[in-house]
């Protein structure tokens, strides 16, 4: 079973605004250690994107300027992509929680589809926040 934080920005009644409902994995991030950057900027994590896209470049560009740097470049690259892929989902629910969203709760699931029925049958058929 895979668990999910759900997380929730609330509508205004007032306007018709719905609730906003998002799952994010908790675990490990595949994308996040593949991809890095282009990850980042796919979820919508600009800054963090941008963060990342210039630790890479200094990573990568860092043996130019100081050549014993050179031995330790795999590594460091290959630690940056490992923390990336170990709290990548954690960063993506944080920039979550910046933009508005609150948590409310975990639902666990064999997969996202799965969770996301669960959270319904456990919301209801008349959930209105």
């Amino acid at each position: 079973m895979r668990l999910y934080a759900v997380l929730e920005r609330r509508g205004d009644p007032r306007s018709g605004k719905a609730s906003e409902l998002d799952l994010v994995h908790e675990g490990f991030c595949w994308p996040a250690l593949l991809f890095g950057p282009f990850w980042a900027f796919a979820a919508g994590m600009w800054l963090t994107g941008l963060v990342l896209a210039a630790l890479w470049a200094a990573l990568l560009a860092g043996p130019w300027f100081w050549p014993p740097l050179v031995a330790a470049q795999p590594y460091a690259v290959t630690a940056l992509a490992l923390l990336l892929g170990l709290h990548g989902n954690d960063l993506r629910q944080r920039a979550r929680e910046a933009a508005g969203y609150e948590v409310i709760g975990v639902v666990s699931g064999s997969g996202l589809v799965d969770a996301e029925r669960r959270l319904f049958v456990a919301l209801g058929p008349l959930y209105t926040r």
